[in-house]
């Protein structure tokens, strides 16, 4: 003889196909994580990817930071420029020394910026190609004067694993340009 059953059936005696919230809550958590995982090595590959353009952004920032503290001081900055890093510094005379001599800028905004080993620079200064070796040079390829003049020159930032190249050229009147080289 058959049984009925009147009322809603508890979980126990019906077994429903599905998965539980635990279940979908603990996989959509694993997808996440990897999820996360993937776009960070692919972020990783785009930033290494514009790295020229970073680094020529950030130095034409700078130049026009150190066109307006000339200015408005008034002194004299130099940008000293080597194979795997650049600096600023400013003239600065003493009683010690009347004949003056280049110092590092303070400031944390003005330290010695280390280049990655994959960017390569190429300095003209007066249309006459540089050569940059490894060791700051003790004086300046550049000066801006306090009238915010700067000596004329073409910085050409190269990524050529990236195929990137930028060149920042700098005009007598302190006029700065950026532009992206075709390769």
């Amino acid at each position: 003889m058959q049984k009925l059953v009147i009322g809603i059936p508890t979980p126990s005696k019906v077994k429903q196909p599905g998965f539980t919230l635990i279940e979908i809550l603990v996989v959509i958590f694993i997808i996440s994580i990897l999820s996360l995982v993937v776009i960070l090595n692919i972020g990783g590959f785009s930033n290494r990817s514009q790295q020229a353009k970073q680094i020529s952004h950030d130095v034409i920032l700078q130049l026009k930071a150190l066109q307006q503290r000339a200015i408005l001081k008034p002194s004299n900055i130099g940008v000293h420029f080597s194979r795997n890093a650049y600096q600023y510094t400013e003239f600065s005379t003493s009683f010690e020394n009347p004949r003056g001599t280049w110092l590092k800028i303070p400031g944390r905004a003005f330290r010695t910026i280390k280049i990655p080993a994959e960017i390569e620079f190429d300095l003209a200064i007066n249309a006459k190609k540089q050569i940059l070796k490894y060791q700051l040079s003790s004086q300046p390829q550049i000066i801006i004067n306090s009238g915010g003049e700067l000596t004329p020159f073409e910085l050409v930032i190269n990524d050529p694993q990236n195929f990137n190249s930028y060149t920042i050229s700098g005009l007598a009147n302190g006029q700065i340009n950026l532009i992206k080289n075709k390769l």
